[in-house]
């Protein structure tokens, strides 16, 4: 059984699982995800990487030198069908420089969004090509920061940046920061790869809206 790929082309990592005490412990960590997403003999590949950790242990494991090149080191490496990864802006844009042939295997990304901090705010950078990069896109979330323990009153910051996602590809969305309600809206109404029985969710910060798709026109929605 293990000798079939497609065994290995659907794992999730979980990174408090490992012992992670040193810099070669996270090294040791990329090196077992890459052997086990190499069994999948080229297979588009699902992986989810799961940054949370122990409640009280603040330690900023994207700040470290394994989760600052993820890209270079993990991603870049293979074929993935889905990604559920927590990215800052940097990610990103190194996410978006890899060869078609792997960025258009991406249908799914699951997107934790670790919010630019200020310097980054002021002094922010052109907007990511996201719609001719991820042009097989049809399931998109967006989620809040693993790393970000400070609550906020208002919409996430760098949010205008997901303007130019292919959403005219998209059938399943779920925006689960605050967002501004006209993006959320107006993204819905770019939706037209939407088919009946498509569920659509959006939080704004001070209330949550719920999108079915009943036909290719939105025609339900209800606030809580």
């Amino acid at each position: 059984m293990l000798d079939i790929p497609t065994v290995w082309s659907n794992i999730t990592i979980v990174a408090r699982y490992f012992k992670l005490n040193t810099p070669q412990d996270f090294d040791s960590m990329m090196k077992v995800t890459n052997t086990w997403l190499s069994r999948a003999k080229g297979l588009p590949c699902f992986i989810e990487i799961d940054f949370t950790k122990p409640y009280g242990d603040n330690e900023p494991l994207w700040k470290m030198d394994w989760h600052e090149n993820i890209v270079r080191d993990l991603i870049s490496l293979h074929k993935f069908k889905k990604l559920g990864v927590a990215f800052a802006d940097h990610h990103l844009r190194d996410l978006l420089q890899l060869p078609n042939d792997k960025l258009s295997c991406i249908e799914d990304l699951c997107l934790q969004y670790i919010s630019p901090n200020q310097a980054e705010i002021a002094n922010p950078t052109s907007p990511l090509d996201l719609v001719h990069k991820l042009s097989n896109l049809t399931s998109f979330s967006l989620l809040p920061s693993p790393f970000d323990v400070e609550l906020h009153s208002g919409p996430l910051e760098g949010y205008s940046k997901f303007a130019g996602i292919p959403w005219y590809n998209l059938r399943h969305i779920s925006l689960c920061v605050a967002m501004p309600a006209p993006f959320c809206l107006d993204a819905l109404e770019h939706c037209s790869a939407a088919r009946p029985g498509d569920m659509f969710s959006c939080h704004h910060w001070r209330s949550h809206l719920y999108i079915i798709a009943t036909t290719c026109s939105f025609v339900s929605i209800t606030t809580t």
